[in-house]
């Protein structure tokens, strides 16, 4: 098992993700949000804040602090891209964790499905079937009576769920690997939350 060092996914060709493009959005206070983990083996703890891993470091995060909340649509995912730089002999990464937020208003439990992709394009998406994909079932969403409730979730990829993703072919390449995000909820209320608004 090959473990790497923190490495930030480069966005690419967008600033925002593919679908966050065209929905609504919603400001939202950064002092609004709530933490949590999330382990494959265990579903998902709530904690006190930003919870750090035990072991390698996480390679994927969606950013800093987020103040838009948008809803993306029923079924819809949430696309995006980045690029690992080409270091040393090694062609992968060993992607063992993946930081995000989003917002709901969901009066329940909300599930989601996160996948990774090998190869992506900026204009259409994801150009070949996901390398791996989880399903995260019982994720937190709102506190009640419609109230937004905001959650950064640190997910655990450790133990047997790493996802091995490429390397950019050529240094300085910047040949984009994807993630994306699929939110279910019975209101359709959960979404994506973002550093800057969607356009």
């Amino acid at each position: 098992m090959i473990h790497k060092n923190l490495i930030i996914l480069l966005a690419l060709c967008v600033t925002s993700p593919l679908v966050a493009q065209t929905s609504t959005r919603t400001h939202i206070p950064v002092t609004n949000f709530q933490y949590g983990t999330y382990n494959m083996e265990t579903g998902f703890e709530l904690t006190s804040g930003q919870q750090e891993r035990s072991g390698p470091e996480t390679l994927f995060t969606t950013g800093g602090p987020s103040y838009y909340y948008s809803v993306a649509g029923p079924g819809a995912e949430i696309i995006d891209e980045g690029a690992f730089a080409q270091r040393g002999n090694l062609a992968t990464e060993e992607v063992n964790g993946f930081i995000f937020n989003y917002c709901s208003q969901e009066n329940g439990l909300v599930n989601s499905t996160l996948r990774f992709y090998t190869d992506m394009s900026c204009v259409t998406g994801p150009l070949t079937p996901a390398t791996c994909t989880y399903i995260l079932n019982g994720l937190p969403g709102g506190p009640g009576a419609s109230a937004l409730g905001c959650w950064v979730i640190t997910l655990d990829l450790d133990n047997g769920f790493e996802c091995e993703l490429p390397q950019e072919l050529t240094a300085g390449g910047a040949e984009p690997v994807g993630w994306s995000l699929a939110f279910t909820d019975p209101s359709n209320t959960t979404g994506m939350t973002y550093t800057t608004a969607p356009t």
